[in-house]
């Protein structure tokens, strides 16, 4: 009771957060502050801190070993969640846009149509893919085009919800899954995406991107992941076939357009 306004708390949580053990004695509080510090990077500050407080009585030296020890071996575990959480990162993210990766994208579907068909709750699912990107390669470079990709990955970042699932898809494709939204909802997100992505000023002006979007709804006649995204493959053709730049979006299994 009344730690968290333990001056003698504070004190040696400032004094661990800048790598010094300490001990203090305020206001009847006795103290005992330790750093966490990063085993492969000796001169890094400190990653965290433990801090105690008691009225009882002093540390002695035996507890302040103790908690020496829960320190070290604190910061050994910290360090492996977050070397553990790296290699999940380079599992199933793209390196050039930041996105979800393939086959991170393939395994978050299957999880979302199972959820999706015991809910009864709508899954619409979106693939973006850049127009004549050879030729964009081919005239200003793969420098240029990795950027494209870059920025474009950002816009459709920022068209997604914390809920959603974007994925850099094959290439020049970006597929995102849109769990709870249905066909038109979809649409106007694709749409968005298509605008913004027209709306991009590259190089000066001198590059014009744009996008074809495909969009599909899950539907009783296709309910797996394979269908869904077999759909959204040929709607993305049918808005290459429109004249690109366009959008076309049906249910999965139907040809009930929007």
């Amino acid at each position: 009771e009344g730690a968290r306004q333990s001056e003698a708390l504070l004190a040696v949580e400032r004094a661990a957060l800048i790598g010094r053990r300490e001990r203090e004695f305020i206001d009847g509080w006795w103290a005992l502050g330790v750093p966490l510090l990063a085993r492969r990077e000796p001169d890094a500050d400190p990653i965290g801190s433990i801090a105690v407080c008691r009225r009882a009585a002093p540390f002695t030296r035996d507890e302040e070993e103790l908690l020496e020890f829960i320190a070290a071996s604190a910061s050994v575990s910290l360090e492996a969640i977050a070397m553990h959480e790296r290699l999940v990162q380079l599992a199933v993210r793209d390196d050039l846009t930041g996105l979800g990766n393939h086959r991170h994208f393939h395994e978050t579907l299957e999880v979302l149509v199972d959820a999706a068909l015991a809910s009864g709750d709508p899954l619409s699912v979106l693939l973006v893919d850049l127009d004549n990107f050879r030729s964009i390669n081919a005239r200003f470079g793969h420098g240029v085009g990795d950027k494209v990709l870059r920025t474009v990955g950002e816009v459709v970042r920022r068209r997604c919800r914390m809920v959603d699932e974007a994925a850099r898809y094959a290439g020049q494709q970006i597929a995102v899954a849109l769990p709870g939204i249905d066909l038109d909802g979809a649409c106007t997100v694709g749409d968005a995406i298509r605008s913004d992505i027209a709306a991009l000023d590259l190089r000066a002006g001198a590059l014009k991107v744009t996008a074809s979007v495909g969009i599909v709804e899950l539907s009783e006649r296709v309910a797996s992941r394979e269908g869904l995204i077999f759909a959204v493959e040929e709607a993305l053709d049918e808005a290459k076939r429109a004249g690109k730049n366009h959008i076309a979006g049906w249910l999965a299994g139907s040809r009930d357009r929007r």
